[in-house]
C-alpha cells in the first residue's frame, strides 16, 4: 500500500484574506507582540513559523513539571553566550 501524500491542497488558504480556517488553538508561534498579540502575516514566516527557540523558556518550564519536580530556574535555565528567560 504505497499512496503519495501531498500538502498542495492546504496551499489554497496560505494568500487569502479571509480568516484562516485551519487555527490551532494554543499553537506556539515565532512573533507575538509585548501585549501578546499575533498578527495574521501568512506571507512572512517570521511571524507564522513555530519555533523552539522563540519559547525555548516556556518549553524549559514545561519539561521541568512534566517530570513531577518543581521549577529550578538555576538549573533549567542555564544558557551559554547570553540571553535570560524571565522567572
Amino acid at each position: 500500500m504505497n499512496k503519495k501524500e501531498t500538502c498542495k491542497g492546504d496551499w489554497r488558504w496560505k494568500d487569502l484574506k479571509m480568516h484562516n480556517p485551519n487555527i490551532i488553538q494554543g499553537a506556539m508561534v515565532s512573533a507575538t507582540d509585548k501585549d501578546d498579540g499575533f498578527q495574521d502575516v501568512r506571507t512572512s514566516s517570521n511571524y507564522t513559523e513555530p519555533t523552539l527557540v522563540g519559547n525555548v523558556c516556556l518549553v524549559a518550564d514545561l519539561v521541568a513539571l512534566g517530570e513531577g519536580g518543581s521549577l529550578d530556574h538555576e538549573r533549567i535555565h542555564m544558557h551559554q553566550g547570553g540571553g535570560n528567560c524571565p522567572q
